[in-house]
């Protein structure tokens, strides 16, 4: 496993983003994960939509391809002081995103994301944008 693709990505490439659709279809699969987290955001936006069922069939078949991390006591533990560092300097960012950005560091993963402003401010986090 080499990349973790944060939920924006994902969406892309439910949405066939061709650039998206092109780059992760030259990747191995086992080089792919998503989080739990970026799991349960896609869940949502397919309840929230007008097309649920659709949208659920093309989440489950685009996961199924995906290692799924779940949360560990590593990835809590890395989130708290992520999430400690951020608040003693004044910064925030969404704890979903944290989570997801800790878990790219616990598995030491290079996060794909088209969000890199909140990422950027993990220390250590590596990133890429695909769309760029």
């Amino acid at each position: 496993m080499k990349y973790l693709l944060d939920t924006n990505i994902c969406i892309y490439f439910l949405n066939q983003n061709e650039k998206i659709v092109n780059k992760i279809n030259k990747i191995a699969d086992s080089d792919l994960a998503i989080s739990i987290i970026s799991l349960a955001e896609l869940q949502f936006g397919a309840f929230n939509s007008q097309k649920i069922k659709s949208n659920l069939g093309k989440i489950n078949a685009f996961q199924e391809a995906l290692e799924i991390i779940t949360l560990t006591p590593a990835i809590t533990e890395k989130y708290a002081d992520i999430k400690a560092m951020l608040r003693k300097t004044g910064q925030t960012v969404d704890d979903f995103d944290i989570l997801i950005g800790a878990t790219a560091l616990v598995y030491d993963l290079i996060l794909v994301t088209n969000n890199q402003q909140h990422f950027a401010r993990m220390k250590k986090a590596r990133l890429e944008n695909w769309l760029e």
